[in-house]
């Protein structure tokens, strides 16, 4: 059995199948492809013409997050070096490729979902983060 605490805090439990793991769950196919995109995030990041490519596109970026800045796009108080290094690693984050290879959730949906939680991030809307 899995035992796990849903979002009241209750315990569940779910039944495992005789791989030891829940039924339905891919998880070699999903070990796989996950180990397929890391493999390739690290051939980019080996890559000197990639790593050329994006600082070809670097300028152009700052000047495109200058502007926005100054159009009162981007939140106040992140500092300027956050913003580019966001974006590059968004652009190298596996999660697209997790959820896609999970097939629970439909590709425009997790292209979606995945550009509201970098541009508008996870916490509800109105929601005071901790510690202010």
């Amino acid at each position: 059995m899995i035992s796990s605490v849903d979002g009241d805090g209750r315990s569940t439990s779910a039944r495992k199948d005789s791989t030891g793991h829940r039924p339905g769950f891919r998880t070699s196919q999903f070990v796989a492809r996950a180990q397929a995109i890391l493999d390739a995030t690290h051939g980019l990041l080996a890559n000197r013409v990639y790593l050329d490519s994006r600082m070809t596109v670097s300028d152009p970026t700052g000047t495109l997050i200058e502007g926005a800045r100054e159009r009162g796009e981007l939140r106040i108080g992140l500092r300027d070096a956050l913003v580019p290094f966001t974006l590059y690693a968004r652009s190298c984050d596996t999660t697209l490729g997790f959820l896609k290879a999970s097939g629970s959730i439909l590709d425009d949906d997790v292209v979606q979902q995945v550009v509201d939680a970098c541009f508008d991030g996870l916490a509800a809307s109105g929601a005071v983060p901790a510690g202010h």
